[in-house]
């Protein structure tokens, strides 16, 4: 029998192809136009843009996407993003701009507190504003409408004047009578930890509160966790949305899952996970299963937002047919376009429709992991604790974390890159990992046993290396990354503050336990025992976007400016000047001069490790003995002279993970050059 909990497909465009049809436009009915140009499409022009026009398998209309467009490249129409800055794509100008300069007219004037409006500090914004990198902005909890600020609304709730209070929330919810309300009247508002959501009615299959298309076209049916020894003929586990309660045994488990929190077996006393699966009301499904209760509803356990927005992409194609969809990095902290194959039936639930969509189920809340939750009676009256600060501080192992204008108690890196993964560790388990649990351990049906098992990588605390494992399908803990560099660019900074430590030719990071043994470029951070990079090292390299298709906003030090600058990183091969905030940038890179480039051997550094000008400028200094100031085309610096450098002793510097090679040095004595073999780092120039 169809397994229910694993239906994905996306229904398409019926077959069949019209004798002739129009052109589509916005709005328009799938089937009655032909849309003029799709990705893989042929084009003639190149680098011309063209709107990216699709139809929505939900609706069956012709959407445009605003945050992209068409790009004909090498005579084949490619979507192309546009960035953060510029998010929106012009259908006047076919060009991408920031919705915020032509939306609400700043004024260029402070103190008049409109969105957009220029500022100085937060009293220049009204109500529900803050002032960001110079203009007027909403808080995160509050919606900007006519240039004004508005609390955000969730699904159920009165206190609404727009529609756009209630679809900051949820997608599509809109405001009737001072309430939001679901997007259609099939939908009802469900309480969780992390909010109200709103979730299909279906008789035909069960519906998490994902925001994306109704089911059965939903990739939320992924979400559905499998039952245990299913007592029915449907393989999906039911729960009590209101139990605190989990199953004492197994038996009770089989028997009666519907009157418990949600609990997969294997086990002589079931495991409780509802710290990663919510209980969704989901009644209307189960009385069609025949089975009801009038004690309390009944649900199915649907992944949670934290555990959805940790789930890798899947069914990228940039073939005919392709959608454009969102999912969100919980290693970035963003949300990334991507085109989706509708037919694909590798699909994960980190599939979303909009960046609105995407947005606000996912980015404004911790970037990996639960939050930590205020404490109640209930566990449906429990809500992320916010507004922490140095006063009043996390609960042990969460950090305070700005998520975007608020703070909130988030799982500390340590705590998810370690064995726990940011959940209650099994101390039975002998792994230092996770590998969950496979379809025929939960339900005890026989099937193919590599079904859903896929490579994962996960960070050993104990050697500081990211290593593979064989992750079997369900559950799991947050310690779990598609790919080795996600795992590297997340738990890294465990062991440096900012950059990446040392490492050696295999990869592993290079053990110190005092400076002296890291080269001059880096110090050795003594809590773990790492090289990490010294702030002149790190602020003094160059600016890399990198390669790949993300856009996240960063900020890097520009030595020859001395000034930290934004960019747009996208996502992979970057290197280690990048940081995250303005402040983190300009607190650790403050007063770091470029490095002198010097004819030979390396320019002169103070006590502290900087660089230090010469010349006879005001911040001009007088080079020590043996230097010389030097002009490199950029900046003054004490550079060894030939005499000095060539007079040297020999010095094979230190080991460091660039390894051992060949090279020469001049020996005085014998007046000739001579090869030794170099350790790596420092040394002799």
């Amino acid at each position: 029998m169809r397994q229910l909990f694993l239906v994905a497909s996306l229904l398409w465009l019926a077959a069949g192809t019209p004798p002739v049809q129009r052109v589509c436009q916005e709005g328009d009915d799938c089937s009655a136009c032909t849309v003029e140009r799709s990705v893989a499409g042929n084009c003639t022009d190149a680098d011309q843009k063209a709107a990216f026009y699709y139809c929505n398998p939900r609706t069956k209309k012709i959407n445009v996407e605003s945050a992209s467009f068409l790009e004909c490249q090498n005579g084949t129409w490619k979507q192309a993003e546009c960035p953060m800055s510029e998010r929106h794509f012009s259908l006047a100008t076919l060009n991408c701009t920031d919705p915020v300069k032509w939306t609400f007219h700043a004024q260029g004037t402070s103190g008049s507190g409109r969105v957009g409006d220029v500022c100085s500090f937060n009293t220049d914004c009204l109500q529900g504003m803050f002032c960001a990198l110079g203009s007027c902005r909403c808080l995160s909890t509050y919606i900007a409408v006519d240039a004004y600020c508005y609390e955000k609304i969730s699904p159920s709730e009165s206190g609404c004047f727009y529609d756009t209070q209630c679809s900051s929330v949820w997608p599509d919810a809109y405001c009737k009578n001072g309430m939001c309300l679901c997007p259609s009247e099939e939908m009802k508002a469900v309480k969780t930890r992390d909010g109200t959501m709103c979730v299909w009615s279906s008789a035909g299959e069960p519906a998490c509160p994902l925001p994306s298309l109704p089911p059965p076209d939903s990739p939320a049916a992924l979400v559905v966790l499998p039952a245990t020894g299913a007592k029915t003929s449907v393989t999906i586990a039911s729960c009590n949305p209101y139990s605190n309660q989990a199953p004492p045994t197994e038996e009770e488990l089989v028997m009666n899952p519907h009157n418990f929190k949600c609990s997969p077996g294997d086990e002589a006393i079931p495991v409780d996970v509802s710290d990663i699966y919510d209980c969704i009301d989901n009644s209307v499904f189960w009385k069609a299963q025949g089975i009801e209760s009038n004690a309390h509803p009944i649900g199915v356990c649907c992944m949670n937002r934290a555990f959805t927005c940790m789930q890798p992409r899947r069914g990228e194609s940039d073939g005919l047919g392709a959608v454009p969809r969102w999912w969100f990095s919980a290693v970035t902290g963003s949300c990334q376009q991507f085109l989706f194959d509708p037919t694909s039936a590798d699909v994960s639930p980190n599939n979303f429709e909009t960046l609105d969509h995407c947005e606000a189920f996912c980015k404004d809340t911790c970037p990996r992991g639960n939050p930590s939750y205020a404490a109640s009676k209930s566990h449906l009256g429990q809500t992320p604790q916010a507004g922490c600060t140095i006063a009043a501080p996390c609960p042990d192992p969460y950090q305070c974390t700005e998520v975007a204008s608020q703070s909130l108690c988030c799982p500390s890196r340590k705590n998810i890159c370690s064995d726990a993964g940011g959940r209650l560790k099994d101390p039975l388990r002998p792994y230092p990992y996770d590998p969950g649990m496979r379809f025929d351990q939960i339900t005890g049906e026989k099937a193919d046993y590599a079904f859903g098992l896929t490579t994962r990588y996960y960070y050993n605390p104990h050697d500081g290396q990211c290593h593979p494992f064989t992750y079997n399908g369900f559950l799991g803990n947050f310690n779990n990354f598609a790919n080795q560099a996600d795992c590297q660019l997340f738990c890294a900074k465990l062991q440096c503050p900012n950059g990446n430590p040392l490492t050696t030719g295999g990869g592993a990071p290079q053990r110190c336990q005092r400076d002296s043994d890291c080269p001059s470029t880096h110090t050795c951070s003594t809590e773990h025992a790492v090289c990490c990079p010294t702030p002149q090292t790190l602020c003094t390299e160059p600016l890399r976007v990198g390669d790949c298709k993300q856009s996240v906003r960063s900020f890097w030090y520009n030595a020859e400016t001395r000034q930290c600058e934004s960019f747009m990183y996208t996502g992979c091969q970057g290197n280690n000047n990048r940081f995250s905030s303005l402040n983190d940038c300009q607190s650790f890179c403050k007063n770091i001069n470029a490095e002198p480039k010097c004819p030979q051997g390396r320019a002169y550094m103070d006590y502290s490790g900087r660089f230090f000008q010469c010349g006879d400028g005001p911040a001009g200094n007088a080079c020590p003995a043996n230097y010389e100031c030097y002009f490199d085309g950029l900046v003054h610096g004490c550079c060894p002279s030939k005499a000095y450098t060539c007079s040297l002793q020999l010095n094979k510097g230190v080991a460091c993970g660039s390894g051992s090679s060949y090279r020469y040095y001049y020996n005085n004595q014998m007046k000739e050059c001579q090869s030794f073999l170099f350790l790596g780092c420092d040394g002799i120039r």
